[in-house]
């Protein structure tokens, strides 16, 4: 008698040890696929607005702990660039942190595509593509940062912008670059929050659907045959 409740003793525990693997191992599978899905909802979300696969890009995820099992795993779900993303899924007013006025390229013109590098501002930039910048100010409007420019330097500089389609961002023969504003209001393009609170209420559904997969596992490795 005493030999068969050892046998019981030691199968009971080989069960209890995988059970508690199929446990731990369902909740890192369902952590990595609901991270995975929200940053990749959330990568999509941002090339749909218009803003870049390579902005797109910056979203990340880190699950932890990085490797192994755990009891309470987590994800984190982040962007390398928050200073970008976070005022386009938010609705309010965006002030400057650093510097006294924001920059508001004009639709149309070459500042929308200038990029500054690390450790440039965008008016650097356009000081070097552009040359020595100047200010007007238009009568019942904000300030405009742009360079005086000749006929022909504004189809060169601006790729086909015409003089008149600029005359109302400036006089004539001034190329308008930016907008010079205290603060502006952001309209909310990205669904940011949507997406992260969606995945929040999805991840327990999922918890369970790898429960029951790594538990049929766990019951088929521990039958008697």
């Amino acid at each position: 008698m005493s030999n068969f409740s050892l046998a019981i003793r030691g199968d009971y525990r080989t069960v209890m040890a995988h059970r508690k693997k199929a446990l731990l191992t369902a909740l890192r599978e369902a952590t990595i696929q609901s991270a995975a899905t929200v940053k990749n909802q959330a990568r999509a979300d941002i090339v749909r607005a218009g803003m870049g696969r390579k902005l797109a890009g910056t979203v990340q995820d880190e699950i932890y702990p990085p490797r192994g099992l755990a009891y309470s795993p987590s994800a984190e779900i982040f962007s390398k660039a928050p200073q970008i993303v976070a005022p386009h899924a938010l609705v309010g007013t965006i002030r400057p942190r650093l510097a006294e006025a924001l920059l508001i390229p004009i639709k149309g013109s070459p500042a929308e595509k200038i990029r500054a590098g690390r450790g440039q501002t965008k008016v650097e930039v356009a000081q070097a593509r552009f040359g020595e910048l100047t200010m007007i100010f238009p009568k019942g409007s904000s300030p405009i940062l742009g360079v005086r420019v000749t006929d022909k330097q504004v189809d060169r500089r601006a790729r086909g912008l015409r003089v008149r389609k600029l005359d109302r961002e400036g006089p004539k023969n001034f190329l308008g670059l930016c907008r010079v504003v205290r603060q502006t209001f952001s309209r909310k393009r990205l669904r940011t929050f949507q997406i992260f609170e969606q995945g929040r209420r999805r991840h327990p559904q999922r918890v369970v659907h790898h429960l029951r997969i790594e538990l049929e596992k766990s019951m088929d490795a521990t039958a008697i045959k």
